[in-house]
């Protein structure tokens, strides 16, 4: 997903936040569709083939995990997103905080309730960390933006074409100079 990102980036970057909403739709969608399979599929046989003895005291940790699961999914649209704008710092900074997040919400999960209560905390750390990529992400694309990196946004809009033009937001000479000095070029 990350060359496709890029070069959605580099065609049509206003195209870009629709991309990663829909890998992380598509992803979220097979994750939550494993995890339904596994609640159907396990109590008909097969958590008895797969973890003959293992699979009943297991069972109630699969919504959890598929919720954590999910929210895997949501987060890794927009970290394809920050990868593809080359936002290393960013990117770096969501994944140690969603980091940090996971190991506090699993510990004192685990500390509170054992194995259930540390996969519920996990699931909801998964969520704030997704959570935080997204607004990472949405930082990046203002930022791009601003700096003129994107075609978008409030910030400075760059380029000699654009200064000529006349259009809003050029800082050139007004619409009818513009004309005479192209057409003395």
């Amino acid at each position: 997903t990350l060359p496709e990102a890029t070069r959605i980036l580099r065609r049509s970057p206003r195209h870009l936040p629709l991309f990663c909403m829909g890998v992380s739709g598509v992803l979220a969608v097979a994750g939550a569709a494993w995890g339904v399979i596994l609640l159907v599929a396990l109590p008909r046989g097969l958590g008895q083939f797969i973890l003959p003895n293992l699979w009943r005291p297991t069972y109630p940790l699969i919504l959890p995990l598929t919720i954590s699961i999910v929210a895997g999914c949501v987060m890794s649209g927009a970290g394809c997103g920050l990868h593809a704008l080359g936002a290393a710092k960013r990117s770096l900074r969501a994944m140690i905080v969603n980091s940090v997040i996971y190991v506090i919400l699993g510990v004192a999960g685990a500390a509170l309730g054992g194995v259930r209560a540390s996969i519920v905390g996990i699931a909801i750390a998964a969520w704030l960390g997704a959570a935080y990529f997204w607004i990472e992400l949405r930082a990046e694309l203002r930022n791009s933006a601003n700096i003129g990196l994107l075609p978008f946004g409030h910030g400075p809009r760059g380029g000699r074409h654009r200064r000529m033009t006349g259009l809003p937001g050029a800082t050139g000479a007004p619409a009818g100079e513009a004309e005479e000095m192209v057409a003395e070029k």
